[in-house]
């Protein structure tokens, strides 16, 4: 049975896919096995040589919702997102990765009512477990962070509330965040630098003037194994440094829009300890920076 596209979606699911067909179905039924229904699905292959282009011909004529992009040439993986944002009729935005899966047929649902309750709500997740390649999930939670206190409760944040503590880690789960395609609009795609921590970036500016849902509840499945994206662009001390740069990034936004200075403030401190901890070097200006930030913070 082929479903009819909606012309004005609700949603957009965009998959991201780079020689990953063996994935790709268990994906994309994932998504359609939804009690929501009115979403369209982007398949964005980043120039796969495997039997992606095959597989998604088969799954575009099945379901008329699903289209599909191919690129020449591998144009990386922060492109390939921006590519399908662009492209997005929903307002809602959800990216999920070809590898990865929904893991029960009822969160989109509970996520698009929760947006519709709260119109100042930019973006929402919930924890994700993961799962071994061969889809067969194990005791591994995410997000866990060291240091934060998430609830374990269903909960309402302002975004600025919520800022503070994620300033200091990412602990928001790309495969498990829906965003309005709003706050794409107002702060920009991913920042084309970031290749490790964009969507922290992302996360980060939305937090400014928008609310935050978390979801308690393990809804969505990230698989682990040895061809995963992150894999094949992250070195550890590139890591390191790309996390540096986001802050960097963040605090030139803050300054050039504004910002009320207690957020600059925790972000300087945040990008401080990081250093600190990272083996980076820190001149006297900034030792006594972190110092003075610590003493505000109190």
């Amino acid at each position: 049975m082929q479903n009819t596209p909606s012309t004005n979606p609700q949603v957009s699911f965009l998959v991201p896919c780079f020689n990953y067909a063996r994935y790709l179905s268990a994906c994309i039924q994932s998504i359609q096995a939804q009690t929501f229904q009115d979403f369209e699905i982007l398949i964005l292959d980043d120039a796969s040589t495997d039997e992606t282009p095959q597989l998604a011909d088969t799954l575009t004529k099945a379901d008329a919702r699903i289209s599909y992009y191919r690129h020449d040439q591998n144009i990386g993986h922060l492109q390939n997102y921006n590519f399908g944002i662009e492209r997005a009729q929903g307002d809602l935005i959800w990216l999920i990765s070809a590898d990865d899966a929904l893991a029960c047929p009822d969160v989109l649902a509970g996520f698009v009512q929760r947006f519709t309750q709260h119109p100042k709500l930019g973006f929402a997740f919930c924890r994700v477990q993961c799962m071994d390649a061969d889809g067969q999930p194990y005791d591994k939670f995410i997000p866990n962070p060291r240091g934060v206190a998430l609830p374990s409760q269903p909960k309402l944040f302002k975004g600025r509330e919520l800022f503070p503590q994620l300033i200091k880690a990412n602990f928001v789960p790309a495969p498990s965040t829906i965003a309005r395609k709003a706050c794409y609009e107002q702060y920009g795609l991913f920042h084309p630098q970031l290749t490790h921590s964009g969507d922290w970036y992302n996360w980060l500016l939305f937090c400014l003037d928008w609310d935050v849902w978390f979801e308690p509840a393990t809804k969505v499945y990230y698989r682990k194994h040895q061809q995963n994206m992150h894999l094949t662009y992250e070195k550890p001390r590139h890591a390191l440094e790309n996390t540096l740069l986001c802050y960097q990034a963040l605090e030139a936004f803050l300054i050039a829009q504004h910002y009320p200075g207690t957020l600059l403030q925790q972000s300087r401190l945040a990008r401080l300890q990081f250093m600190h901890k990272n083996g980076f070097e820190l001149t006297l200006s900034q030792k006594l920076t972190r110092i003075t930030c610590k003493l505000l913070s109190k």
